[in-house]
């Protein structure tokens, strides 16, 4: 170019296929271009093809000052998630690299990894972006994440302790073992794991997952339908809807296909698993922990029956079961008398 006296730009644009694009761009203007022709988000003909978003984000990780004072980088990974929602209607794939909901997940207790602990000569591509790092609960997560999420989350309380979350470690691997599939990501399936794992759900806890937004519109109209259940056993306590049930009135709306005897001791020390405010009702808050953990972790559940059938089954009585065994059973006697 120099040699021909050619003063105009070199713009490199790469359509990705055997997903070498970002490297190929890269490898471009180091060797010349001076330039890229693409959009913010991959999205693009065939398999779509190497962002600028990425590319920059790459440039300013390794030092390059230039992008940064042209370009208002810290808004790439929002203005990427949005260009990808107007041209699919759908947010990014979560796992898509710096706009994906996930790329700044912190899956890991120790660094040198991604993913893992940022150490001090690493980038932070959470702090670039202004956000904080979420930590991701699974079966890798060290006891200290997951306490940290328990707080984050719910805030302090007297039950989140080094030893409860190591209890909870262990209760993800026990799934783990016995090949059962679950989420402790959100509210929801963190709260459920919690409780599983010998915890007392609380208030806050049925406060916070009740506000969180639930994004199937199929989750939220079998949800709805359970509720218009709920309002019909509310008005006939009270003549009006005020979000709590007494226990008798929600044995018989909900609880007494499940379990055969409202009056047995056994079933109403149960009760008190689902009322984490011990007020001695039933709220629908504490009721929706429940349906919401099971549209999360069964999203195929088809009607408002199998909702309540799944909530129950694997949710509130195993809730139940917990809080059963922590009854102190009587002393017996044992006789020695020959």
């Amino acid at each position: 170019m120099d040699a021909r006296g050619w003063s105009g730009h070199l713009l490199a644009h790469v359509h990705k296929k055997w997903a070498l694009g970002e490297m190929t761009q890269l490898e471009c203007l180091v060797n010349g271009a001076n330039g890229i022709w693409a959009s913010v988000c991959e999205e693009g003909a065939a398999l779509g093809h190497a962002c600028s978003t990425v590319t920059l984000m790459n440039l300013v990780r390794m030092g390059n000052t230039k992008v940064q004072n042209r370009y208002k980088c810290t808004q790439l990974r929002e203005a990427a998630s949005n260009v990808t929602e107007i041209t699919t209607g759908m947010p990014p794939h979560p796992k898509q690299v710096i706009y994906g909901k996930r790329a700044l997940d912190l899956a890991f207790d120790f660094g040198s990894i991604a993913g893992g602990t940022v150490g001090e000569t690493d980038f932070n591509l959470a702090t670039f972006f202004g956000e904080e790092a979420p930590v991701r609960i699974s079966t890798l997560s060290s006891d200290r994440m997951i306490h940290e999420r328990l707080v984050d989350l719910f805030h302090e309380d007297p039950q989140f302790t080094m030893e409860m979350a190591h209890t909870m470690k262990e209760k993800m691997l026990e799934d783990l073992t016995d090949n059962r599939k679950e989420e402790y990501m959100s509210a929801a399936g963190i709260a459920l794991l919690f409780d599983r794992a010998g915890g007392k759900l609380t208030a806050k806890m049925a406060e916070v997952i009740e506000d969180d937004k639930v994004r199937s519109v199929h989750a939220q109209h079998l949800i709805d339908e359970v509720r218009r259940i709920w309002d019909k056993w509310d008005i006939e306590e009270d003549k009006k809807v005020d979000d709590v049930l007494k226990f008798h009135s929600f044995y018989n709306g909900f609880m007494a296909p499940y379990f055969g005897c409202f009056m047995c001791k056994d079933t109403l020390k149960a009760l008190q698993a689902i009322d984490m405010d011990k007020d001695g009702y039933v709220d629908w808050n504490e009721f929706l922990v429940y349906l919401k953990w099971a549209m999360r972790q069964y999203p195929n559940i088809k009607d408002a029956d199998e909702l309540l059938s799944v909530a129950f089954r694997k949710g509130i009585i195993p809730a139940m079961q917990d809080e059963l065994l922590k009854i102190p059973k009587p002393f017996k006697k044992i006789n020695t008398s020959c």
